[in-house]
Protein backbone atom coordinates (compact mmCIF):
# COMPACT_ATOMS: atom_id res chain seq x y z
CA UNK A 1 0.00 0.00 0.00
CA UNK A 2 3.05 2.24 0.76
CA UNK A 3 4.01 1.74 -3.02
CA UNK A 4 0.76 2.22 -4.37
CA UNK A 5 0.75 6.14 -2.32
CA UNK A 6 3.92 6.62 -3.37
CA UNK A 7 3.10 6.17 -7.19
CA UNK A 8 -0.24 8.20 -6.93
CA UNK A 9 -0.77 9.94 -4.12
CA UNK A 10 -4.11 11.53 -5.44
CA UNK A 11 -5.37 8.21 -5.53
CA UNK A 12 -8.92 7.41 -2.94
CA UNK A 13 -8.67 3.86 -3.65
CA UNK A 14 -5.34 3.61 -1.51
CA UNK A 15 -7.11 4.66 1.54
CA UNK A 16 -9.82 3.20 0.90
CA UNK A 17 -8.31 0.03 0.48
CA UNK A 18 -6.21 0.54 3.84
CA UNK A 19 -9.50 1.82 5.78
CA UNK A 20 -11.02 -0.92 4.92
CA UNK A 21 -8.48 -3.25 6.20
CA UNK A 22 -8.61 -1.57 9.39
CA UNK A 23 -11.91 -2.09 9.80
CA UNK A 24 -11.61 -5.54 9.39
CA UNK A 25 -9.02 -5.87 11.50
CA UNK A 26 -10.39 -4.06 14.22
CA UNK A 27 -8.46 -1.06 14.08
CA UNK A 28 -11.35 2.01 14.22
CA UNK A 29 -8.85 4.69 14.82
CA UNK A 30 -6.65 3.61 12.12
CA UNK A 31 -9.62 3.22 9.57
CA UNK A 32 -11.43 6.35 10.26
CA UNK A 33 -7.71 8.27 9.49
CA UNK A 34 -7.71 6.44 6.20
CA UNK A 35 -10.93 6.55 5.08
CA UNK A 36 -11.09 10.44 5.71
CA UNK A 37 -7.97 10.91 3.45
CA UNK A 38 -9.94 8.61 0.73
CA UNK A 39 -13.12 11.35 1.68
CA UNK A 40 -10.87 14.26 1.44
CA UNK A 41 -9.48 13.11 -2.14
CA UNK A 42 -13.26 12.36 -3.19
CA UNK A 43 -16.30 12.87 -1.33
CA UNK A 44 -18.37 11.10 -3.14
CA UNK A 45 -16.84 7.35 -2.34
CA UNK A 46 -19.59 5.68 -0.87
CA UNK A 47 -17.49 2.57 0.20
CA UNK A 48 -15.43 4.76 2.38
CA UNK A 49 -18.69 6.18 4.16
CA UNK A 50 -19.71 2.49 4.17
CA UNK A 51 -16.70 1.45 6.21
CA UNK A 52 -16.25 4.03 7.93
CA UNK A 53 -19.80 3.88 9.79
CA UNK A 54 -18.38 0.83 10.47
CA UNK A 55 -15.46 1.95 12.17
CA UNK A 56 -17.45 4.30 14.21
CA UNK A 57 -20.05 1.44 15.53
CA UNK A 58 -16.69 -0.29 16.09
CA UNK A 59 -15.69 3.02 18.94
CA UNK A 60 -19.36 2.77 20.09
CA UNK A 61 -19.80 6.28 17.98
CA UNK A 62 -23.10 5.24 16.89
CA UNK A 63 -24.32 8.64 15.79
CA UNK A 64 -21.56 9.19 13.99
CA UNK A 65 -22.04 5.87 12.37
CA UNK A 66 -25.23 6.06 11.14
CA UNK A 67 -24.62 9.12 9.64
CA UNK A 68 -21.61 7.77 7.52
CA UNK A 69 -23.86 4.99 6.49
CA UNK A 70 -26.42 7.48 5.58
CA UNK A 71 -24.06 9.22 3.55
CA UNK A 72 -22.94 5.57 1.94
CA UNK A 73 -27.07 4.73 1.58
CA UNK A 74 -27.42 8.13 0.04
CA UNK A 75 -25.11 7.66 -2.78
CA UNK A 76 -25.05 3.72 -3.40
CA UNK A 77 -28.57 3.20 -2.22
CA UNK A 78 -29.63 -0.53 -1.38
CA UNK A 79 -26.59 -2.64 -0.28
CA UNK A 80 -25.81 0.70 1.89
CA UNK A 81 -29.47 0.98 3.18
CA UNK A 82 -29.08 -2.17 4.31
CA UNK A 83 -25.91 -1.74 6.30
CA UNK A 84 -27.87 1.45 7.87
CA UNK A 85 -30.36 -1.06 9.02
CA UNK A 86 -27.63 -2.47 10.85
CA UNK A 87 -26.47 0.21 12.40
CA UNK A 88 -29.50 1.45 14.00
CA UNK A 89 -30.35 -2.14 14.85
CA UNK A 90 -26.72 -2.08 17.38
CA UNK A 91 -27.63 1.33 17.84
CA UNK A 92 -31.17 0.28 19.72
CA UNK A 93 -33.10 1.46 17.69
CA UNK A 94 -35.11 -1.16 16.02
CA UNK A 95 -38.16 0.65 14.95
CA UNK A 96 -35.95 1.91 12.46
CA UNK A 97 -34.07 -0.55 11.39
CA UNK A 98 -36.88 -2.70 10.97
CA UNK A 99 -38.49 0.17 8.68
CA UNK A 100 -35.36 0.14 6.62
CA UNK A 101 -35.31 -3.72 6.12
CA UNK A 102 -38.93 -4.40 5.38
CA UNK A 103 -38.90 -1.51 2.16
CA UNK A 104 -36.00 -3.11 0.90
CA UNK A 105 -37.22 -7.10 1.53
CA UNK A 106 -40.28 -6.04 -0.40
CA UNK A 107 -38.18 -5.65 -3.79
CA UNK A 108 -37.75 -8.90 -5.58
CA UNK A 109 -34.29 -8.00 -7.00
CA UNK A 110 -32.63 -7.35 -3.80
CA UNK A 111 -33.42 -10.43 -2.72
CA UNK A 112 -30.47 -11.68 -4.65
CA UNK A 113 -27.94 -8.88 -4.79
CA UNK A 114 -27.80 -8.47 -0.78
CA UNK A 115 -28.45 -11.31 1.07
CA UNK A 116 -25.20 -10.49 2.85
CA UNK A 117 -26.16 -7.51 3.79
CA UNK A 118 -30.35 -8.54 4.79
CA UNK A 119 -27.91 -10.71 7.49
CA UNK A 120 -26.00 -8.83 8.91
CA UNK A 121 -29.00 -6.65 9.51
CA UNK A 122 -30.78 -9.57 11.01
CA UNK A 123 -27.85 -10.37 13.07
CA UNK A 124 -27.65 -6.44 14.43
CA UNK A 125 -31.43 -6.85 15.73
CA UNK A 126 -30.31 -10.04 17.27
CA UNK A 127 -32.19 -12.57 14.86
CA UNK A 128 -29.95 -15.39 14.40
CA UNK A 129 -32.60 -17.80 12.13
CA UNK A 130 -33.40 -14.83 9.41
CA UNK A 131 -29.78 -14.18 9.42
CA UNK A 132 -28.31 -17.29 8.68
CA UNK A 133 -31.11 -17.65 5.89
CA UNK A 134 -29.76 -14.94 4.31
CA UNK A 135 -26.64 -16.04 4.87
CA UNK A 136 -27.27 -19.10 3.54
CA UNK A 137 -29.26 -17.48 0.29
CA UNK A 138 -25.71 -15.14 -0.35
CA UNK A 139 -23.56 -18.45 -0.10
CA UNK A 140 -25.99 -20.14 -2.80
CA UNK A 141 -25.87 -16.65 -4.87
CA UNK A 142 -22.45 -15.69 -4.43
CA UNK A 143 -23.82 -12.60 -3.41
CA UNK A 144 -20.98 -10.08 -3.25
CA UNK A 145 -18.72 -9.66 -0.15
CA UNK A 146 -19.85 -13.59 0.86
CA UNK A 147 -16.27 -13.42 1.24
CA UNK A 148 -15.81 -11.47 3.82
CA UNK A 149 -18.09 -13.30 6.56
CA UNK A 150 -15.65 -14.12 8.60
CA UNK A 151 -14.02 -10.98 8.95
CA UNK A 152 -17.17 -9.39 9.14
CA UNK A 153 -17.79 -7.95 12.97
CA UNK A 154 -21.26 -7.91 12.58
CA UNK A 155 -21.63 -11.23 12.54
CA UNK A 156 -19.57 -11.63 15.72
CA UNK A 157 -22.50 -12.51 17.76
CA UNK A 158 -23.47 -15.50 15.38
CA UNK A 159 -19.96 -17.70 16.16
CA UNK A 160 -21.06 -19.00 19.17
CA UNK A 161 -24.50 -20.69 17.19
CA UNK A 162 -23.68 -23.83 15.70
CA UNK A 163 -24.87 -23.23 12.38
CA UNK A 164 -21.90 -20.88 12.25
CA UNK A 165 -19.02 -23.56 11.80
CA UNK A 166 -21.32 -25.10 9.46
CA UNK A 167 -21.92 -22.59 7.09
CA UNK A 168 -18.19 -21.64 7.03
CA UNK A 169 -16.28 -25.06 6.20
CA UNK A 170 -19.54 -25.15 3.89
CA UNK A 171 -17.81 -21.99 2.17
CA UNK A 172 -14.24 -23.74 2.43
CA UNK A 173 -12.99 -21.06 5.32
CA UNK A 174 -11.74 -22.07 8.57
CA UNK A 175 -14.26 -21.15 11.81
Amino acid sequence: MDTARAMDPLAPAVPQVLGRLYVSQRKPDLAIRALNQALELNPLLDLSYQQLGHAYLQKGMFTEGIAALRKAAALSGPRDSAELAYAYAVAGQRADAVQILESLIKRPALRVSVPFHFAMAYAGLGQPDEAFQWLDSAYTARASFIGWVTAERAFDVLHSDPRWPRLVRRMGLEP
